[in-house]
């Protein structure tokens, strides 16, 4: 009798994590679609690739447990695991091909800095004092060419318009969106080259826009976007429940799924809406082009995979692994990037890891290239 009861539970068991496992490829391979599926269609898969890299390791954990027990079952976790992995392949292979086909020319080459600064932390309610100066200390030691900030903030008392366009390089673009009392965020692109033309790209119902600026590189031209996309709004007790979920807090835990829940959808709505503008004024450009900024958003969702059509990211060309610059949730993500067109050549790209915000910069090195007859 007691053996058919222990069979009966391993039985259960069994049946049980077949049905999780199940689960967790459905998940992911939702996960992986998300570049190809608008979140103003269907959110759930740009939902579930913020947690791809988790969904990853649950299904490696399955197929590791399975294939040590010589169980068919293994099977599961490896078909999700392969069609994800044969989804991002397909994805970055364009990119990789389109580049191998170009021979370049190298020109004037240059240094662009993309960094979401925090607000320099300068409301009142942060835990740092400000760090603005520190800021401008870490982009002189970079001496970069162009400074793309996002996040932008200055004040009437503290840190002046006039100020922070002495901190940085000779040539500006400034755009606030909003006015707090006697702050002013908004979003940045200073440059050692001359503007030749600006532009703004207003988000509607939003705070977060892109600017750009036309700049006389040498002989020729770039056009450089300085891109901060829609942010999720979570307070700090949002993060705080992501990070130690208390699931004996009663009413309070259902509100705060719902509260994130909300503010999750919501934003990757905006966010595809916002890449879609962003994506029709790049197309746009006489120029060569650089998007610089906080996308908000990981590789995996649709919003990146809008405004990255056509485009290299600089990361994939010049280095390899994850590539995180922003820590404060968990895993780390990396939503900061530097976008090109193929018409400019990248020689470096580096992920600084400075603490004075709760992104790390971005930092990455170009020359232009002519593509030739051949």
């Amino acid at each position: 009798m007691l053996k058919a009861f222990q069979r009966l539970l391993h039985f259960l068991g069994h049946y049980f994590l077949t049905l999780i496992a199940l689960l967790l490829t459905i998940l992911l391979v939702l996960a992986a679609l998300a570049p190809y599926i608008n979140p103003n269609t269907f959110y759930l898969p740009n939902l579930l690739a913020l947690t791809l890299p988790i969904l990853v390791c649950f299904n490696l954990f399955l197929l590791i447990y399975w294939t040590a027990r010589n169980k068919r079952s293994a099977l599961i976790p490896l078909t999700s695991l392969l069609v994800a992995i044969a989804i991002h392949l397909y994805r970055f292979r364009e990119d990789i091909t389109r580049c191998s086909r170009l021979t370049e020319e190298p020109a004037q080459k240059f240094t662009v800095l993309s960094y979401n600064v925090n607000l320099f932390h300068l409301y009142s309610w942060a835990d740092t004092p400000p760090t603005m100066e520190n800021i401008a200390a870490l982009v002189r030691r970079t001496e970069a060419d162009v400074i793309c900030i996002q996040e932008f903030t200055t004040s009437d008392v503290v840190f002046t318009d006039s100020a922070a366009r002495g901190l940085f390089a000779p040539f500006a673009h400034i755009h606030y969106t909003l006015h707090h009392g006697n702050l002013h965020h908004g979003v940045a692109l200073f440059s050692k080259f001359p503007i030749l033309e600006r532009g703004v790209i207003e988000f509607p119902n939003s705070y977060n826009c892109a600017i750009y600026a036309d700049l006389r590189v040498g002989a020729d031209t770039v056009r450089v976007y300085s891109t901060h996309l829609q942010s999720f709004r979570l307070h700090r007790n949002n993060i705080n429940f992501i990070r130690t979920p208390r699931f004996s807090s009663g009413d309070n835990f259902l509100f705060q799924i719902s509260d994130i829940f909300k503010k999750l959808y919501r934003t990757l709505q905006r966010q595809a809406e916002q890449a879609h503008l962003l994506q029709e004024s790049v197309k746009t450009s006489p120029h060569s082009v650089l998007v610089c900024g906080d996308f908000n958003s990981t590789p995996f969702t649709y919003t990146y995979a809008t405004i990255s059509k056509g485009m290299h990211d600089t990361f994939h060309e010049v280095r390899k692994g994850y590539g995180a610059t922003f820590f404060t949730l968990f895993p780390p993500m990396r939503i900061d990037y530097i976008l090109h067109t193929p018409t400019l050549h990248p020689h470096s790209f580096q992920v600084l890891p400075a603490p004075y915000s709760d992104h790390y910069p971005v930092l990455a090195s170009f020359s232009l290239r002519k593509k030739n007859n051949r």
